[in-house]
């Protein structure tokens, strides 16, 4: 890697890192290593490639994981921001070079980071954060739509038991870059907690990622760094968990059924019915 490159790729993983939380020499915040951010660049940092580098389009994804308008539109103008503030020649405001540039990152990079940063996270986590000494697991699932394509059908197939054409194929980097920012976020409240008496059951997650997306643009401009990071983390220990014994939740849907068939077809084939018909 040539001095140039070298230089790019160094102040990319220093914005990164910035915009992220990630501050060198504390024990939570700084899981995302500069050693890790340089393992995805890799050797694809040697590319001509101008604006989407691996460095800047995991920077890019991550953030349009944790922001409200998850769209690739608010990721790119988020993107153009970034290049105004630091006297950078702008990036097309169209969507379709990150997109593609997502598509280049590499899972393997992906799965590497989150194991990464769960394990130092996992193995810094105070004793006495424990519930009566012990490490409780906590299993969850969800469900994700993606397009219902050929490409995506074969590489994710569907149930054995579902009808050819149907159900919505999961895709591992959206899952790999949600458990990414959560292991982020997770580490930011880690660190809230030892710096203001806390622990981190009692700090809201939403309101930590809220108080990150607030703090985005200070944490890239900001001439003082150490110090917008500790009224970021102050921010953050502010926002507890309500204390509710005896809440009680009804186990019943609040969504109305609508009066429309159920789609027992792919989308494409019954849009072209329609056509037909019309």
């Amino acid at each position: 890697m040539n001095h140039c490159t070298w230089n790019r790729v160094s102040w990319q993983i220093s914005s990164i890192r910035n915009s992220l939380g990630q501050r060198h020499g504390l024990p939570f915040v700084d899981l995302l290593t500069p050693d890790m951010l340089r393992k995805v660049a890799g050797k694809a940092a040697e590319s001509s490639e101008p604006i989407y580098t691996p460095l800047v389009t995991l920077w890019m994804f991550l953030g349009q994981v944790v922001d409200p308008d998850h769209s690739c539109r608010q990721a790119v103008a988020r993107l153009l921001v970034w290049l105004t503030l630091q006297g950078q020649p702008p990036c097309c405001a169209e969507t379709g070079a990150y997109c593609k540039a997502r598509v280049r990152l590499s899972e393997e990079h992906l799965h590497g980071l989150v194991r990464a940063t769960g394990a130092e996270l996992h193995g810094k986590a105070q004793t006495d954060w424990l519930w009566k000494g012990r490490r409780v697991k906590i299993a969850d699932g969800t469900t994700l739509i993606m397009p219902d394509t050929e490409a995506n059908q074969a590489e994710y197939p569907q149930p054995d038991g579902q009808k050819p054409g149907l159900g919505f194929p999961m895709v591992r980097k959206e899952i790999w870059a949600h458990f990414l920012a959560y292991n982020l976020i997770r580490g930011m409240i880690a660190q809230a907690s030892v710096e203001h008496g806390r622990t981190p059951c009692q700090i809201s997650f939403k309101g930590a990622m809220q108080t990150l997306n607030a703090f985005q643009h200070v944490l890239l401009t900001s001439p003082d760094v150490a110090e917008t990071y500790e009224r970021l983390l102050k921010a953050i220990a502010t926002h507890r968990v309500g204390d509710r014994p005896g809440r009680v939740e009804p186990r019943a849907k609040k969504r109305r059924k609508k009066n429309y068939p159920v789609l027992t077809q792919p989308r494409a084939l019954a849009k072209k019915r329609l056509v037909k018909t019309t």
